[in-house]
């Protein structure tokens, strides 16, 4: 095993240590929470029985500080699972994600059935399918049969997270779909007094703290905007 997979390995034993003897922020992940499939099953995402794209909200989706608050695990611990799937420790799939944040996460899914462009650094690490399997798994197969056609919108090297969006927004965005930015104060910083929150199009986070219900009424008012690029600010 080469030094780097060794020290790689050796992190992520001690993660999974850490989520039995450390206190978190949010409440203890529940055997209940764990999504199962019959053995073999493929993960599919459902798209094509959604509506179509241009008559849905479109919602950029962050997930550090959004729903992972990275106590355990964090995006490092997902890429590892996904290369080695035996690794999991018998919770990472029930505490990957905050459980209140994916309930007010699947609140705004069922609600409004927005298109989901990925936004987070987690692009860095994981394919498309890797984030359906997941999503499928922490109890957000919403959200993975709710992916846009143009899925992400990564922040390349030198990209602001809102320069890496209103390139999306110029590219694909239909003219009067309703948007929302779900992020955080801290990999979301250019979005602070940026047009899109002065607008209220922007939900930040704290961090440590996720998602929960009193994002959902600046959420819901967003989700039914229409965004002109004529007059954004309406």
């Amino acid at each position: 095993m080469a030094p780097a997979d060794a020290r790689e390995q050796q992190h992520f034993r001690a993660a999974g240590r850490n989520s039995q003897t450390t206190g978190n922020r949010r409440p203890p992940c529940t055997e209940s929470a764990r999504i199962r499939r019959p053995p073999g099953a493929p993960f599919e995402s459902e798209s094509t029985l959604m509506p179509r794209d241009s008559v849905r909200p479109v919602l950029f989706l962050d997930l550090d500080d959004t729903l992972c608050l990275n106590t355990p695990y964090g995006g490092v611990h997902a890429q590892h699972v996904v290369r080695v799937p035996d690794s999991a420790p018998s919770d990472f799939y029930e505490c990957l994600f905050a459980p209140g944040a994916v309930a007010v996460m699947n609140t705004l899914l069922e609600e409004f059935q927005p298109s989901i462009v990925l936004t987070t650094s987690w692009l860095a690490l994981l394919q498309r399918e890797h984030f359906i399997e997941i999503f499928c798994r922490t109890g957000l197969r919403k959200v993975a049969n709710a992916l846009h056609a143009h899925w992400d919108a990564p922040g390349n090297r030198g990209t602001s997270r809102a320069e890496a969006i209103d390139a999306w927004l110029a590219r694909y965005h239909e003219e009067g779909q309703p948007i929302l930015i779900l992020d955080d104060v801290s990999s979301g910083e250019s979005l602070i007094g940026s047009f899109h929150a002065s607008c209220g199009r922007a939900v930040l986070c704290e961090v440590d703290q996720g998602l929960n219900d009193g994002h959902l009424s600046l959420a819901r008012r967003a989700l039914r905007r229409p965004y002109a690029h004529s007059q954004p600010w309406l």
